[in-house]
């Protein structure tokens, strides 16, 4: 019997290009794909114990993993840092961010812009947290161990996923 339903799971970063695509898929081949998010790491994971089809992953690959799993790179992830329109900062350089992320709560060096900072941060296992404590030298509180350049502050907001469904 042909395969009807194809399973993707993983990194909701690249779930919506896989979302996208899916509708041509289809079209040409008449096998459905059913996408759902949960991280890089559960993509890995899921497609080791094959309760998944692929996995979407926007981390580097292990060594391991490498020698378990057939991959082929889609794209390259990026990581923005942004401000809310309303402030004047128009560009934050890394050692800003570095200050911030430890635990800065307050814009300083604007005269008259003295709000509050809310940091929002990912959660571990999440491959933009990881390309985040690459950039700077900092690791997530709730590591073992301290970055580089030290921890990231605890009152950092942690977000799990850009659309897990």
């Amino acid at each position: 019997m042909a395969q009807t339903q194809l399973t993707v799971l993983g990194a909701t970063t690249i779930q919506p290009i896989i979302e996208a695509a899916s509708e041509a898929f289809f079209a040409q081949t008449g096998i459905q794909v059913i996408t759902q998010g949960g991280g890089s790491g559960r993509g890995v994971q899921a497609v080791l114990d094959g309760t998944a089809d692929m996995g979407m992953v926007s981390r580097a690959i292990s060594p391991q993993e490498e020698q378990l799993l057939q991959y082929r790179p889609i794209a390259a992830d990026a990581l923005a840092i942004i401000v809310d329109r309303g402030n004047p900062h128009e560009n934050v350089s890394r050692a800003q961010l570095i200050e911030l992320y430890r635990g800065l709560d307050r814009w300083a060096g604007i005269e008259g812009y003295t709000r509050r900072v809310i940091l929002v941060n990912k959660e571990i296992g999440r491959a933009t947290l990881d390309l985040f404590e690459d950039y700077t030298g900092l690791a997530h509180h709730e590591r073992p161990t301290p970055g580089a350049a030290g921890s990231i502050s605890a009152g950092a907001y942690d977000i799990g996923a850009n659309s897990d469904s």
